[in-house]
């Protein structure tokens, strides 16, 4: 999912190259933020829920560390946030930390945002590739949605590696 966000950071950042943007992702995304610096700073988040632990219960915060970086991200003074997937009860719990006066976003159900910011949803299209939709973010913030067009850097080392992998299965 967060190379499908990759198109839309590099149109934002075209259009708005002094925007200071944080990428909001889990730790196993960690791979895919160190690849696209220019883009956005990655901010690593893996909530205290069991359902996130993806890896291993120690990527997770403490209640306290939870609690903490919650605050953080409140004082981070944020104008704007960009929701790119339905959400669930850990990213809520951030857009409403960041206290931000606007956030745009991606949501199958009513939005549970606006007591305190202006929000703007499209709905969530399961017909359409997903960097497509979430390129189409863009245009609530009166900016023009570009290609969505995947790539993903790799070094020769690690294209041979994966060529390799291929034959081994029988693609070519």
């Amino acid at each position: 999912d967060l190379l499908h966000v990759v198109p839309m950071l590099q149109s934002l950042k075209s259009q708005r190259p002094d925007a200071h943007v944080d990428w909001l992702m889990g730790p196993w995304g960690k791979v895919i933020g160190e690849r696209f610096p220019l883009l956005a700073s990655p901010v690593y988040y893996a909530p205290t829920w069991r359902m996130f632990a993806r890896t291993s219960r120690k990527v997770c915060r403490s209640f306290r560390e939870e609690l903490a970086f919650l605050k953080h991200l409140g004082q981070r003074g944020y104008t704007t946030v960009l929701a790119t997937a339905p959400v669930n009860l850990a990213d809520l719990l951030c857009l409403r930390a960041t206290r931000a006066p606007k956030w745009v976003g991606m949501t199958r159900g009513p939005a549970l945002y606006y007591d305190f910011s202006e929000g703007e949803t499209l709905g969530f299209d399961t017909s359409r590739y997903e960097a497509e939709s979430v390129e189409k973010l863009l245009g609530l913030l009166a900016m023009q949605p570009g290609q969505a067009v995947l790539r993903f850097p790799v070094d020769e080392e690690e294209d041979q590696s994966a060529t390799a992998l291929l034959e081994q299965v029988g693609i070519q």
